[in-house]
């Protein structure tokens, strides 16, 4: 069997993975939409909010009329890439934009040349870098920005990527709905089992197309660069909002490897692939580009922010919910901090941001119209009520009101100064906002939705938070020349300690069957064909076989096959069943897996696992059966836990082409 953790395959498949990702999200955006300015990290952010809400958006149309397809795709992203040659105007135009695409398609023709001179160029570069870094203060500023920035994210790519590299299963119970839900999408299927935002599982389901691997790699490496992802996000917005790049580690790092103490029993998530997770990459990013819109009156800005809106509100409905408070609230700041007041850009935002309101809804409610049904357990999350009581506050929510009141204090102190107050207030208020969330909103609703979720908001506001109150102090110190590198060593010495105060390890989420299960997967799906192969087994390989092969309950082969008949003959009959695959795996479980019992998820499945050892234990019964007249099957796989039987259809030509020709 192959083995998933070998190096060699690691590699070929995080090669695939990281290529589709850097092609659909960071190469091609370049030429379809336009820069938002000189800032390299900006830039980056905005293009990659806007081609993540086009991909959604096209996802949808295309499962809907039934297009989607890797060559469609290619052609609607291809049409978007060269928009600029087929836009109405001048000849010259058309001829500057063909001469681009040509300069640019011999430039990859020639990349051996090419790469060749680009090496000299950055030879060069980083001669001049070098001489810069002996002569210049400054420079050796960046450099400890750059060493202390990256090791922040290379803890945080660890602690993430470790379980995804060496551990095959899906994480958490979430993990295989997901994994099935990408599928659907891929199989143009929308909402099989009922309405639910899709964005997320578009987004897998377009980045395994492009990889060319299978779907259980993209969702095993997407989960944890989301959280790799929110980590560069929180860098990002908080370097940018203060000018104070200590302030956007410092909140890095609190995300980054915060641990159980910070994220109590949600730090699992960040090692596992959901929609939540997804949606936080885009929050203060969208807050982050409206406030500079409504500051700046940049429309660039606008649409950046509306677009990584519209993304959370494609995706998870309760961050779409905080993105809209986040909106809010950066309104009231603006109107409260500016004089004369910016009415026409505020009305703006309140119009656009009613709009990706009205957009992110309309696919649920065409799904409704259609007749589709709300998902089921989805819809009860939403509405269900239970006893809540007021959470006793600990450790990490005193560093939030701390946060909080630092920010509030030397807010008064630098009243005076308009755009500050307008960042001050945007940031008291999310704070204020998110405690009321926390703290008293589900006691008040005594909503399970909330009781379960206003934490993780409260712990998103806490990194932000930690890392304002940060510049909030250092922006009234004298700013002498060495301050800035003084503040990067300080901040990347107590994200160290940060690190080791959490004991910071890899995260490993539970998973929800054994680790030979996926492995035997993917061992099949790698050396039979498409749909020729058939699992038997528990139904947790249900989302593992569905697109590739198929999977059928293992009491369906006990109660519905005959083991004395020829192979593999249905009850009742004489001949074997021609619509069966000619594989079929059988996988027994020696051992039921069984999630620990402190898992609240064990309580769920404990009328499962019961069916689980009554099904193996007849299994045995069944094989017992078949294999005097057949022989005992060949087990292609044997460890402590699980057991994989091969049962191979004997294939007549006459029988296959009269299964063709539905004659007897």
């Amino acid at each position: 069997m192959a083995d998933y953790s070998s190096p060699s395959h690691q590699l070929y498949s995080l090669i695939h993975f990281g290529f589709s990702f850097l092609l659909l999200m960071v190469w091609l955006p370049r030429f379809f939409i336009p820069s938002s300015g000189d800032d390299r990290l900006e830039d980056r952010f905005g293009r990659f909010s806007i081609a993540v809400c086009i991909y959604i958006v096209m996802g949808y149309l295309l499962v809907l009329l039934k297009l989607y397809e890797v060559i469609s795709v290619s052609i609607v992203i291809m049409l978007l890439c060269t928009r600029t040659f087929w836009r109405k105007g001048s000849a010259k135009k058309r001829d500057e934009a063909s001469v681009i695409y040509g300069v640019w398609f011999y430039e990859l023709t020639e990349i051996g040349f090419h790469l060749k001179n680009r090496w000299k160029q950055w030879r060069g570069k980083l001669t001049m870098i070098h001489k810069e870094i002996r002569l210049k203060n400054a420079a050796r500023a960046d450099l400890l920005l750059l060493v202390v920035l990256g090791t922040v994210i290379a803890i945080s790519v660890f602690v993430r990527f470790y379980d995804a590299v060496r551990h095959a299963p899906p994480a958490l119970s979430d993990g295989v709905v997901t994994l099935a839900w990408m599928k659907y999408i891929s199989q143009r299927e929308l909402y099989h089992d009922g309405i639910y935002p899709q964005g997320f599982h578009i987004t897998l389901s377009l980045l395994s197309k492009f990889a060319a691997t299978d779907e259980l790699y993209t969702l095993r490496y997407t989960g944890p660069l989301n959280g790799v992802l929110t980590v560069i996000s929180y860098y990002f917005c908080l370097s940018r909002m203060t000018g104070n790049k200590a302030a956007g580690i410092i909140a890095a790092a609190l995300f980054g490897f915060g641990g159980p103490i910070l994220f109590g029993g949600d730090w699992d998530r960040q090692a596992a692939t959901n929609s939540q997770e997804f949606a936080m990459v885009f929050l203060f990013p969208s807050l982050y580009f409206i406030l500079r819109y409504l500051q700046e009156n940049d429309r660039r800005f606008l649409w950046n922010g509306m677009a990584a809106c519209a993304v959370a509100g494609f995706t998870h409905s309760l961050i779409f919910a905080y993105v809209g408070v986040g909106i809010g609230v950066a309104l009231i700041a603006v109107i409260l901090s500016n004089s004369p007041r910016p009415w026409k850009r505020i009305l703006i935002v309140s119009f656009i941001s009613l709009g990706a309101v009205v957009i992110t809804y309309a696919p649920i409610q065409i799904g409704m119209w259609a007749g589709v049904k709300l998902h089921g357990s989805s819809a009860n999350f939403l509405t269900e009520t239970i006893a809540v009581s007021i959470p006793i506050l600990g450790i990490r929510d005193f560093v939030g009101l701390g946060s909080i009141a630092f920010i509030s204090l030397f807010a008064l102190i630098g009243w005076r100064n308009r755009q500050r107050r307008t960042l001050d207030l945007f940031a008291i208020g999310m704070g204020v906002a998110t405690f009321v969330l926390y703290y008293w909103a589900p006691y008040a609703t005594q909503s399970e939705l909330l009781s379960s979720r206003s934490s993780t908001l409260w712990i998103l506001y806490i990194c932000f938070g930690t890392g304002f109150a940060w510049w909030s102090f250092w922006r009234y110190l004298p700013q002498w020349k060495r301050v800035q590198p003084l503040q990067i060593g300080l901040s990347g010495a107590l994200a160290l300690g940060l690190a080791f105060y959490v004991h910071v390890q890899p995260i490993i989420p539970y998973k929800m069957q054994w680790e030979s299960e996926a492995r035997a997967y993917l061992k099949i799906a790698s050396v039979h064909q498409k749909r020729t192969w058939t699992i038997f087994g528990n139904d947790q390989n249900y989302a593992l076989a569905f697109g590739n092969g198929y999977f059928q309950p293992l009491s369906t082969l006990i109660t519905q096959y005959d083991p004395t008949g020829t192979p593999i003959t249905r009850v009742g009959q004489d001949e074997y069943d021609p619509d069966v695959t000619p594989w079929m795996y059988v996988f027994q479980q020696k051992n039921v897996y069984k999630v620990n019992k402190s898992n609240s998820v064990y309580d769920v499945m404990q009328k499962r696992y019961a069916d689980n050892e009554r099904d193996n234990r007849l299994l045995l019964d069944w094989i017992a059966e078949y294999e005097p007249i057949h022989g005992r099957p060949p087990v292609v796989y044997e460890d402590e836990n699980l057991r994989v039987y091969l049962i191979e259809r004997p294939d007549a030509k006459d029988k296959r082409i009269r299964r063709m020709w539905g004659t007897s």
